[in-house]
């Protein structure tokens, strides 16, 4: 998971190709493997951080609103969701790991 996280961080088109791959709901659903991954990393990622609040950890606070974005897109989470990249950046890194928790829930849920 890690090594596919930082395959992502290093290469930021690979961002920008999940973005264009969300638009066709149906091929990023092939890919569930994938989101889960990145996801995964993110909430532990998030749940070892002993930061006041999610702006002091850019790098992560960026690739969770990228990975938000993708999962609205491809309408692997409700429409109700969407501004969950917004807010992000104003709770705490514990608030966001029980987010991204709900969303990889959410995920496995609507693909198996």
């Amino acid at each position: 998971n890690i090594k596919i996280f930082n395959l992502f961080d290093k290469n930021p088109i690979l961002w920008s190709l999940m973005e264009l791959v969300a638009e066709v709901r149906p091929i990023l659903c092939h890919m569930t493997k994938l989101v889960s991954s990145l996801l995964h990393v993110l909430i532990t990622l998030w749940e070892s951080s002993r930061s006041a609040n999610c702006a002091s950890e850019q790098m992560w606070l960026d690739h969770s609103c990228r990975l938000l974005a993708i999962l609205h897109k491809a309408q692997f989470i409700p429409k109700q969701l969407s501004s969950l990249s917004e807010i992000l950046p104003m709770v705490t890194p514990y608030e966001a790991m029980t987010i991204l928790t709900f969303c990889w829930r959410y995920v496995q849920v609507i693909t198996s």
